[in-house]
């Protein structure tokens, strides 16, 4: 709830921490914002909550979400809420929360860093410098023999299509003349395959490429962050050496995943998961 409370009382009084060079994007006729993050940590949607917040001074922003496509009417519904304990155990029903299921199954976008983002983009909603949350997850799963999420039922789908289908649900997730700023995972962020699979296109590879700007997220020093392996999901040790400085270093040169990298400059830490309505 700490974390909550900071996020709250930033976005309230209108101010974010300033991330430095963030401001050359901003400029930028870029329209899709792409921000890829390692799932399961706090640091990293904090981080995303203040590119959104500085994004969203010149102007008011569309934001998308990694989350099931299906919660798109429980998103709507919070973000045009009082944000109240009701409303709150109302928008904890939603199937992003996996409510009912065991932590071993639940991945890092079911924690409480993940809740309070959404908290501080109901907020900034309330405010007129959100516009609307997209959930962009398709309902389809992943193909046979690939990790798998247990608690949906989902049919097979090979991995290209799932990559395009998330492109397709951000150009049409009511962008409008807006810029769309993506919390994403990290492989769906990057512009170009990754060379054990050369032939896979990542989600943001589908956007116009004239116009995203993809963003890494790299940690500094030794940490932690829940995440799910084949043994089932948990916390795990993590480690990143990433200059110990916070600020955005883009990369102009071709052919490259990502367009920059904003460091954190600070280790990660564990989100474990939000916990359903009591």
């Amino acid at each position: 709830m700490l974390l909550s409370a900071l996020l709250a009382v930033a976005t309230s009084s209108g101010g974010c921490s300033p991330v430095d060079g963030f401001a050359e994007v901003v400029a930028s006729p870029t329209r899709w914002i792409v921000v890829g993050e390692r799932h399961g940590t706090n640091e990293m949607p904090a981080m995303f909550a203040d590119l959104v917040c500085l994004a969203s001074r010149a102007a008011p922003v569309v934001v998308a979400v990694e989350q099931p496509e299906q919660d798109q009417p429980a998103i709507d519904a919070y973000l045009n809420s009082d944000g109240g304990e009701k409303a709150e155990a109302a928008f904890l029903r939603a199937s992003m929360w996996r409510g009912g299921q065991p932590d071993d199954v639940l991945d890092g976008r079911s924690s409480e860093a993940m809740f309070d983002l959404f908290r501080n983009l109901r907020a900034q909603h309330k405010q007129g410098r959100v516009a609307r949350v997209v959930a962009f997850q398709p309902t389809l799963s992943y193909q046979d023999g690939a990790f798998r999420m247990p608690w949906l039922n989902y049919k097979p789908v090979d991995h290209g299509e799932f990559e395009k289908r998330m492109a397709a649900l951000l150009q049409n997730g009511d962008i409008g003349p807006r810029r769309m700023l993506v919390l994403t995972g990290s492989v769906h962020a990057r512009k170009i395959p990754m060379d054990q699979f050369p032939e896979l296109r990542p989600m943001a590879s589908f956007l116009p490429q004239e116009e995203t700007t993809t963003l890494l997220l790299a940690s500094h020093g030794k940490g932690s962050a829940w995440y799910c392996l084949e043994a089932g999901c948990g916390v795990h040790e993590v480690e990143e050496n990433s200059p110990k400085q916070r600020g955005l270093v883009l990369d102009k040169r071709p052919n490259q995943p990502f367009s920059g990298i904003v460091f954190l400059g600070t280790p990660l830490t564990a989100a474990t998961p939000q916990k359903g309505p009591s």
